[in-house]
């Protein structure tokens, strides 16, 4: 990691920033029960699990260049300039803890004659790259703070959801050769009242507008059908996030009240045109629901600070309430499955300072 800093004048500064990064991912020694695993390869070979199954590497440079423009104390304007890699989870590749399962290693392979043949090189999912370009403008006093700031985000195999979960539930990756998200997130805090004798508060809000598409991507189904998700919205991306807090303390009593408002998304990368999928060819999905509904959720933080407490330094007393209006809403989805969001949860705690 390498980082240079230059002051192109007194109110202007370029940021440049490298990183290489090199992963291993790699399993030995796999056994099923007492005995080792073996797998056969397309080369005609053997892999024994009492060596290495596979050993696959990732090396990459992330380069970041920014700028950044204060024409007043106030005021800040900055850009941004950076390319990312990352590589794929080692679940991605193989989920040898559930090869009891069923689970087997994500690679490529053939089927001749009925037997399947490996080749641990070439793994079926690929690293994502993203570029990304950012500009925004940030303004400070003493009791305001604002921001706005747009980003544009050009992936390159990006991991998406497929749509589908393993026997866990957990959702399977794979790649979309180009996606882009574009959006602007605003922010603001401002302190409405700071006295010694009433306290202060100060309230909150943060919002992102986005646009999440993919830009190019063939599904194939079980039949081998291909059909185009162009132009459909990437999974589990909400159009429209916002959250705002109102907290006040008065000396060592603290409350905050939070609210998360989160738009609606879809479990699978069909988006609208999943039934129009399903009858091309019904394969693709047994399901007609993808949509995860929008909802809002309210949490509440009370805190109490009692200083010197039989020979403490100070004894907190925290009552935090997730979800304070029990509200039913679905957290997340994955195809046909839709997984409920906490109900009201109740945490009473104590925290001593010596």
């Amino acid at each position: 990691f390498a980082r240079e800093q230059y002051e192109l004048a007194s109110q202007v500064t370029l940021n440049i920033e490298a990183q290489i990064v090199h992963h291993s991912y790699r399993i030995r020694n796999e056994r099923a029960g007492n005995r080792y695993t073996y797998y056969l390869t397309r080369s005609g070979d053997t892999v024994w699990g009492n060596g290495t199954l596979f050993d696959i590497r990732y090396t990459f440079f992330n380069p970041r260049v920014g700028l950044l423009w204060k024409p007043t104390a106030e005021h800040e304007l900055f850009g941004l300039l950076a390319y990312t890699s990352r590589e794929p989870r080692m679940r991605n590749l193989y989920a040898a803890e559930d090869a009891y399962f069923g689970a087997r290693p994500l690679f490529e392979s053939d089927t001749i004659g009925g037997i399947v043949r490996y080749d641990f090189s070439k793994p079926l999912v690929k690293p994502e790259r993203m570029l990304d370009i950012e500009f925004g403008w940030r303004y400070r006093t003493n009791w305001l703070q604002a921001s706005v700031g747009v980003f544009w985000m050009e992936f390159f195999d990006e991991l998406v959801k497929s749509g589908r979960v393993d026997i866990f539930g957990a959702p399977i990756d794979g790649n979309a050769p180009r996606t882009r998200h574009v959006g602007i997130e605003l922010e603001a805090a401002a302190q409405f009242l700071s006295h010694p004798r009433w306290g202060s508060l100060i309230a909150g809000l943060s919002t992102t507008l986005s646009r999440n598409r993919i830009v190019e991507y063939t599904y194939y189904s079980s039949r081998g059908t291909a059909v185009s998700l162009n132009g459909n919205p990437v999974a589990g991306f909400p159009e429209f996030l916002a959250s705002g807090h109102l907290r006040y303390q008065h000396g060592q009593l603290q409350a905050q009240l939070t609210l998360r408002h989160v738009g609606r998304f879809y479990s699978d990368n069909f988006g609208t045109r999943l039934a129009e999928y399903a009858a091309f060819d019904p394969t693709i999905a047994d399901y007609r629901d993808n949509v995860v509904d929008p909802y809002t959720v309210a949490d509440l933080d009370l805190r109490w600070g009692i200083p010197n407490f039989l020979g403490l330094q100070q004894l907190v007393v925290r009552l935090q309430v997730n979800n304070l209006f029990n509200t039913l809403y679905a957290a997340g989805a994955e195809g046909r499955h839709f997984f409920p969001g906490g109900e009201r949860l109740i945490f009473l705690g104590v925290d001593m300072e010596l």
